[in-house]
């Protein structure tokens, strides 16, 4: 995966800051969604840290690099839309107006190309989400987001009522995700999840010959998955997913977001593994 320099210097920015934060924790995974006509792999990275930087004043950077290998069944596609790749750096500025009220910020430029990144495909996400916490158990977070889970930007109310039950049992219930969380000791951690997720990447000029007019690739979904975190030794942690892909498409798109080609994806398993280091 060839990357521009400046893309270059976005990861090279988040990893020379690890040091002065507070938070940092790092990731690596892999993932697979199989069907019958064609099958995804993904390997994702990640690094994210924050900071307290005044008494309430917060920052954080979430660094995101994702790379997908499409594997064709029975088509025609043969060497063409191959290869997807993905970057982004997620920066929240988080103000706590008093013990029950936060304000957030987000911005987030992302590259997302056929085959290698290019920075003159770069795009903007972010938005804006208030934090009130109703008692020690429970919040909830409102807010307007411009994000792909639909596999085009689109800008989308976002909202998560947080209750924690007890000590062991965490219920998040929202959108874009919503998800229950169990723990039964410290070291293990059992997830049921609900997300809707999706991304769109650039085309290269050769591939836009496949279909007239497509000059993206969108990918969306909703997952439903249970999932299993286990703290290994110390600050390292190993995940472990099992789940299935409802609503699933891939499509090829022109510059307006008009569906050129369908190809039809199947409903089907969604599995994964990724490695983490908290610190």
């Amino acid at each position: 995966m060839k990357i521009s320099k400046a893309v270059k210097w976005m990861f090279l920015f988040t990893i020379f800051n690890l040091s002065a934060q507070n938070k940092y924790s790092i990731d690596f995974g892999v993932n697979t969604q199989p069907t019958k006509t064609i099958k995804i792999n993904d390997i994702n990275f990640g690094i994210d840290y924050s900071k307290i930087v005044h008494s309430n004043l917060k920052i954080a950077n979430e660094l995101t690099l994702n790379s997908k290998e499409i594997n064709y069944f029975n088509t025609h596609v043969l060497n063409s839309l191959s290869k997807y790749n993905q970057m982004s750096n997620k920066f929240t500025l988080s103000y706590l107006k008093s013990e029950k009220k936060q304000f957030n910020f987000e911005i987030e430029p992302f590259v997302a190309s056929e085959n290698n990144l290019k920075w003159n495909d770069i795009d903007w996400l972010g938005g804006f989400n208030f934090d009130y916490k109703w008692n020690n158990n429970s919040s909830i977070n409102l807010g307007v987001n411009r994000n792909v889970v639909f596999g085009k930007p689109m800008i989308l109310p976002v909202f998560t009522y947080n209750y924690q039950y007890n000590e062991k049992i965490n219920f998040s219930i929202g959108f874009p995700e919503t998800k229950i969380k169990y723990s039964n000791n410290a070291r293990n951690a059992f997830y049921i999840k609900n997300i809707f997720n999706g991304s769109v990447y650039n085309l290269d000029e050769a591939s836009k010959t496949f279909s007239a007019n497509s000059t993206k690739s969108s990918f969306s979904q909703q997952t439903a998955s249970f999932e299993y975190e286990r703290n290994m030794e110390g600050n390292w942690f190993v995940n472990f997913k099992a789940g299935y892909d409802f609503n699933r498409n891939y499509l090829l798109l022109d510059n307006d977001y008009n569906t050129t080609t369908d190809f039809n994806m199947k409903d089907g398993f969604n599995l994964g593994i990724t490695i983490k280091y908290k610190h």
